[in-house]
């Protein structure tokens, strides 16, 4: 059986930010922490797991069953300890998507560690949470324990979503020559460079451009390309190609 005062030692570094971890180190690594034995030691390390801010949970291989969860990991979820200790993600429903699971498995046991990565989980009552997860492993007498670090950033992908749709909605607030001509604009080309792709005349981009500013409500350049670059722009067509790229084939429009 593993000693559960070297989990938590090896783990409680991947919770703590480097700032607290600098004064953490002289604590946790000092004589007097090396001389504590036994219960005393694992309920230390065990305390700091417990209260970290972020979502945490230790799993075992083979089936990756949670070992460990914290209480922000409760909270989050809703599982009580008791329903999700000796269960797994997949069995739980926290991770729907069973293919997704088994690759980031996989991509694990290769690399020892992945960071970053978006995902969708599900709560206990159903609810979508979209999280970053962090996941470090530990082979331990040939068990492989993973530490799981979560994000929650549900909020902003919500809030991301509310802004992509008003940018859609200004974006479709656009003539097509308008949206030709703002997309060459954030592209970097000059007036004169507009008129000459649209053969249209320079005062016209200029009147063009100032509707745009009008109906995007910004003059700012970075603005703009953050509208123009949304996601939506597939949705309103704007790059079609006897649009805004129809000059690339040598055509011109009207």
């Amino acid at each position: 059986m593993v000693s559960y005062p070297t989990l938590f030692r090896f783990f409680l570094a991947q919770l703590i930010p480097p700032s607290i971890d600098k004064l953490l180190f002289p604590l946790i690594y000092s004589p007097h922490m090396s001389s504590i034995r036994g219960p005393a030691l694992e309920n230390i390390f065990f305390e700091f797991f417990q209260k970290s801010i972020s979502p945490s949970a230790i799993v075992v291989g083979p089936n990756y069953d949670f070992l460990f969860i914290n209480e922000a990991w409760v909270r989050l979820f809703g599982f009580t300890r008791e329903e999700t200790i000796g269960r797994n993600s997949h069995e739980l429903g926290i991770s729907r998507n069973n293919d997704v699971r088994s690759q980031t498995i996989d991509r694990l046991r290769r690399s020892g560690s992945l960071s970053g990565m978006k995902y969708v989980v599900f709560s206990k009552s159903g609810r979508e949470i979209h999280v970053i997860n962090n996941l470090t492993k530990l082979t331990i007498d040939a068990k492989e324990y993973v530490l799981c670090s979560l994000h929650d950033i549900t909020e902003y992908e919500l809030a991301a979503k509310v802004w992509k749709r008003q940018d859609a909605r200004l974006l479709e607030s656009l003539t097509t020559r308008e949206r030709d001509i703002i997309r060459l604009v954030v592209s970097g080309h000059s007036n004169k460079d507009i008129a000459r792709i649209l053969n249209i005349s320079p005062r016209t981009v200029e009147t063009h451009r100032s509707h745009c500013i009008q109906k995007l409500g910004t003059k700012s350049l970075l603005n703009i390309k953050r509208i123009v670059d949304s996601e939506e722009m597939e949705q309103i067509n704007l790059a079609d190609q006897t649009g805004l790229f129809a000059h690339k084939k040598g055509a011109v429009t009207k």
